[in-house]
Order: C-alpha cells, then sequence, then structure tokens
C-alpha cells in the first residue's frame, strides 16, 4: 500500500521478490575473498550504501540486459534464480490488482531510492537497529541484542548513531549477524515506522523534575533500580538489563529509586569496551544541590572534590572552613570535624589544640585542655 501511495511500486516488488524469502540468494560469491564479494556488491550498489540497493540493481540490470548471460557472469548471480525472482514479482503484482492501481501513478516516483527506503523500512518494521556510537555493534529488539551487519552485506557502518532495518537477524553460538541492511533517515522512521503516539518533550530546568514519566529528548525510559548516594552510582532498568548510571549524567538531578527517567546510552569508557551508561538522564526527583553536594544536610561543602569543591560538610560537619583535613575531602583543616570537635583550633574537647591535622604537621595542643602530644597524628 505504502508503495503504490508514495510511486515506487516496481522497485518495492523487485526488492521484495529478491530479499523476501521466496527464492535462494542470487548471488553466488562462495569461493571468492570477503573483502573481494563486498567490494562486488558495493559497486553493483551504484553508490548507495545498502543490501536492498545491491538488490534493486541486480534484478533491475538483469531484466534490461541484451546479454543476461554476461551480466550474471560479471555480478556473480545465478540466472536460475533471477528468473525465479521475476515470476515472484509477477506473481505479487497480480496479487495487489484489489488496490485498483495504475501502472502511472503506482510508479510515478521510479527510481527514487529515499521514497523505497521509507516504503521498505514500513514493511519490515520493527526489524530496525541503531548503530552504537561508532562502534560496530548495532542494538536490535529495542536494545535486547548486540549485533553486527552480516559478513557479506554490501552495507558497511558509516555515521555515528545510525538507524538501520534489516530483513533477517540470524545467530551462531552468542555471535547476532544482522542480514541485507540499510540505513535509514530518522524522518521516514518516524512517519511510517510502526504505529502509535510520539511524543518529544523538553525537559525542566538542570534537568531537575519530580517524578512523572521523566522528561527530555532521551531515546529510552526505564525505573531507577537502585541509587548509592554515598558512592553517586547505580542502575535503570531497560528491559529487563541493568544500564549504569552516574550522578555526573543526571544534569543536576538526582536519581531515587522508583524514578521514570529518561536517557540516552553510550559505551562507558571507564568500564570497558561493551559495557553501557546511561547519559543526559532527566526525570530525576532528587535534587543534587547545585553541583555542591548532595543536599543540605551535610552542609554547603558536600563531598568534597570527587564532586566539587567543598569538603565532607562545610558547616554541618565541621563549623571550620573545608573539615576533614588537607587529604582528598577538603582543602586544609582551619575548622576540623565540628567546630570544638577535631582537628582544628578546638581540638577534642573544646580546648586549644593546634591548626595541624591528620595530615598536616601535628597536633600541638592534643586531646586534653591545654596539654596533649606535640608529635601525634
Amino acid at each position: 500500500l505504502w508503495a503504490v501511495l508514495l510511486g515506487c511500486l516496481d522497485d518495492a516488488l523487485m526488492v521484495v521478490s529478491a530479499g523476501g524469502g521466496f527464492t535462494r540468494d542470487p548471488f553466488r560469491t562462495a569461493g571468492m575473498d570477503k573483502e573481494a564479494a563486498q567490494e562486488l556488491k558495493r559497486t553493483l550498489a551504484g553508490g548507495f550504501n545498502s543490501d536492498h540497493a545491491c538488490l534493486l540493481k541486480a534484478v533491475t540490470g538483469y531484466v534490461d540486459a541484451t546479454n543476461q548471460q554476461a551480466f550474471c557472469d560479471k555480478w556473480k548471480v545465478t540466472q536460475a534464480t533471477m528468473r525465479q525472482i521475476q515470476d515472484q514479482q509477477n506473481r505479487l503484482f497480480t496479487e495487489l490488482q484489489d488496490l485498483n492501481k495504475t501502472e502511472s501513478f503506482a510508479n510515478r516516483n521510479r527510481g527514487n531510492f529515499g521514497l523505497l527506503v521509507a516504503v521498505l523500512c514500513a514493511g519490515i518494521f520493527p526489524n530496525v537497529a541503531r548503530r552504537r556510537g561508532s562502534s560496530d555493534f548495532y542494538e536490535a529488539q529495542g536494545g535486547k541484542v548486540e549485533a553486527r551487519p552480516h559478513g557479506s552485506s554490501a552495507y558497511v557502518p558509516n555515521k555515528p548513531d545510525e538507524w538501520v532495518f534489516f530483513q533477517e537477524l540470524s545467530q551462531m553460538e552468542s555471535t547476532y549477524k544482522l542480514k541485507l541492511v540499510s540505513p535509514v533517515d530518522h524522518l521516514s522512521l518516524l512517519l511510517l515506522g510502526g504505529e502509535g503516539p510520539a511524543t518529544i518533550e523538553q525537559g525542566g530546568k538542570d534537568g531537575k523534575g519530580k517524578g512523572g514519566k521523566g522528561k527530555g529528548t532521551g531515546a529510552f525510559q526505564g525505573p531507577v533500580k537502585s541509587f548509592n548516594d554515598l558512592k553517586g552510582w547505580g542502575f535503570i532498568t531497560l528491559d529487563g538489563r541493568d544500564i549504569f548510571v552516574h550522578i555526573r549524567d543526571c544534569n543536576g538531578g538526582r536519581p531515587v529509586p522508583g524514578d521514570w527517567v529518561t536517557f540516552d546510552m553510550a559505551e562507558d569508557a571507564v568500564r570497558g569496551t561493551g559495557q553501557m551508561k546511561a547519559t543526559n538522564v532527566s526525570g530525576c526527583s532528587g535534587y543534587a544541590d547545585d553541583g555542591k553536594g548532595w543536599g543540605k544536610a551535610c552542609g554547603k561543602g558536600g563531598y568534597g572534590p570527587a564532586w566539587d569543591k567543598g569538603g565532607w560538610g562545610g558547616d554541618s560537619w565541621g563549623g571550620g572552613k573545608d573539615a576533614w583535613g588537607a587529604g582528598p575531602y577538603g582543602k586544609g583543616c582551619a575548622g576540623g570535624w565540628g567546630g570544638d570537635f577535631g582537628c582544628g583550633k578546638g581540638g577534642f574537647g573544646g580546648c586549644k589544640g593546634g591548626k595541624g591535622g591528620f595530615n598536616g604537621g601535628g597536633m600541638k595542643g592534643g586531646c586534653g585542655c591545654n596539654g596533649g602530644m606535640k608529635g601525634a597524628w
């Protein structure tokens, strides 16, 4: 129906007849070097990075050839299979008589490969996959399966995060392969790819929101399964998988278990190849205190330089300027653990300790009133 409406019926029937499983693969490249066989198909595709373009060129070239056997010998296709494809095309055309089509209307855009791709995507949907960044892996079946284009494919990965549609997903042991692959633009996929409403929402300020069905423009959605406030990371559930999420990728929000969030995915360079993490996360119901910490309970400083400028609570956990000494959680110890409780000016018991600290130059005052140990700690 889409082929008739968009005026590329004959082209669509050729591709469907050749790649729809009605006949064997017309190419006979057995014994050829893998790279040579792929280059042969890419040359036949005529500049299109597409297996479907390769099939279309094979069928139209065979039909138009004055010497069909010579054409088959040049492009390594089987003449008997090409005849079967022609017969199947005629049968399909006959079966479509109920559409009350006219030849001129149904083929008014013949040769427009962009329209043909849109029509084929609509018919093959939901067999679509998205390339993971610039890697060779594609995420199919809603992200549940990782696959690569088949080695015999005329299509080769081109653009990062590219969407493709495919005819078949095959499996050999733990490896999945995509067969008959072509790239599809976002607009064609949006307009013709499946049914149901499509909603695009703009996220709230700095990614902060209160519950709800996550706001933002991410490609994925799911509930927050867990989040560790001390470590700053947790997991989002997506189609039965646990997707790693870090506070730095939450646009100023803090995930709370049960939040329904929207997010993108990217390969996690820290955890290694093949490991995915959530990015551009929005819809979090918690707040990260504008990057200075995790909340008011820990004072103005927050969790220290690991997250931002302060120490372990510039006010609440230590009345001084930074708290927790000159180590990794603060700039120095002018105040200590709690005004009069720590390594700062007050000492352990409200007495006159020194300005040293755990990693500073020792304590002149120490633990007792005016006494103590000069070289301790």
